[in-house]
């Protein structure tokens, strides 16, 4: 992958919170790029210094006219970065687009855990992955056997985190217009997490019960409903403005047209337990519909036990959807997903899944994930380094 980039002058815009664009800028210019980074925050200062820095101050509004500018004075071939929906980042794509030049974003791994995802000309909705069965099945590629483990992230991905918000916040006046994509406000985002903690706790002791019947009594017998996060860039590619929206459909269908004696198990996202809680909401449409004894809230129970266990997973367009197929799974998409092809997915309507959810062709899973490990899916973090790789990153990157 990194040999594509030889020769290449490429600018980086925001990557993930922490120094991994730093250490990508390091493995490029070690495979002959030339690498210039634009800093929008403190935020971004603090993880990425160094001569080829500029520092953008300006408007939003301005951003195109701006970047137009220095792709022109720095001779830009090729930008990256993390996510194609942030404010910044649709801009730079249009322009990348106007001026021929290579665009390339980072996302969270479409394979979870042990992976980060690196596109050319866009991510999830904007992914040009072919949704043909008999692509990949052409392609005869079968999934890696040597993939390593990355290991336990979260306490050096919220480190980095608190650091940025942190310095965003303390440097706000040296980038007056600055326009993140989500609230910047440390007091908020630390009130949010203590909440979380302690909620954590709590279902960690009162859902404890709820494995149990469902691995035995409720045993494909229900139907797994996981949840986005309520700011989820997903939202961009699906048909509802809120998460609530698409929990209500979820609901109304399900009340109609499921079995009678099926459940519906609605699962919390776990990165959403510090600013969301549904509990209110979901009580309220199980009465609507009437439904209360069909339906479960539950927030920390063992994601791929569950899944094992359900006769058929719905969900917007959640990478949980991959790993339902990998547990042979049936999967109903309602909104636009690289893997929602005929043959992995239910093609049918919600009330054809509720009844004969079917199951995912194995075969043609294993040739879409294999086509996926080794195209745009590299054994790695964001936030911890495998080692004994010999670059900067930690990643292992193929091709």
């Amino acid at each position: 992958m990194l040999s594509r980039f030889a020769n290449k002058r490429v600018l980086l815009l925001q990557g993930p919170l922490g120094p991994f664009f730093k250490r990508f800028a390091k493995d490029l210019e070690r495979n002959g790029a030339t690498v210039t980074k634009v800093n929008f925050c403190g935020g971004d200062n603090f993880f990425f210094k160094g001569k080829n820095v500029i520092k953008y101050r300006d408007t939003l509004y301005n951003w195109p006219c701006s970047l137009k500018k220095i792709i022109q004075e720095r001779k830009i071939t090729t930008i990256a970065l993390l996510g194609d929906c942030r404010p910044y980042h649709i801009r730079a794509k249009s322009v990348a687009a106007d001026m021929g030049i290579e665009f390339y974003s980072f996302e969270e791994g479409y394979l979870r855990p042990n992976f980060v995802t690196l596109e050319k000309d866009g991510v999830n909705g904007h992914s040009l992955m072919s949704k043909n069965p008999e692509f990949y099945i052409s392609q005869n590629m079968t999934a890696k056997q040597d993939i390593r483990p990355v290991g336990r992230s979260f306490w050096i991905g919220t480190l980095y985190t608190t650091l940025y918000y942190v310095s965003t916040a303390l440097s706000r006046w040296r980038y007056p217009h600055y326009v993140h994509h989500r609230t910047t406000s440390v007091f908020h985002h630390a009130m949010c997490w203590v909440r979380g903690y302690f909620r954590k706790l709590y279902f960690a002791a009162t859902e404890k019960k709820y494995m149990k019947e469902l691995t035995t009594k409720w045993s494909h017998r229900y139907f797994l409903f996981p949840l986005q996060v309520h700011n989820d860039y997903q939202f961009h590619h699906a048909k509802y403005e809120k998460i609530e929206d698409c929990i209500e459909e979820v609901f109304h269908s399900f009340s109609t047209d499921a079995p009678r004696d099926n459940m519906l198990v609605v699962k919390h996202h776990p990165a959403d337990r510090p600013y969301r809680d549904y509990t209110k909401l979901i009580r309220y449409l199980s009465a609507r519909y009437q439904m209360q004894d069909r339906v479960l809230y539950v927030h920390d129970l063992h994601l791929p036990t569950l899944l094992q266990h359900a006769r058929g997973t719905v969900l917007m367009n959640s990478t949980v959807g991959i790993s339902s197929i990998h547990h042979q799974t049936s999967v109903k998409v309602l909104g636009s997903s690289i893997y929602n092809i005929p043959g992995l997915t239910h093609q049918g309507t919600m009330k054809e899944f509720w009844t004969n959810p079917g199951e995912p062709d194995m075969i043609l899973y294993n040739h879409f994930r294999g086509w996926m490990e080794h195209n745009n899916q590299f054994n790695g973090n964001f936030y911890k380094r495998l080692t004994n790789t010999q670059n900067a990153t930690g990643v292992i990157w193929h091709r």
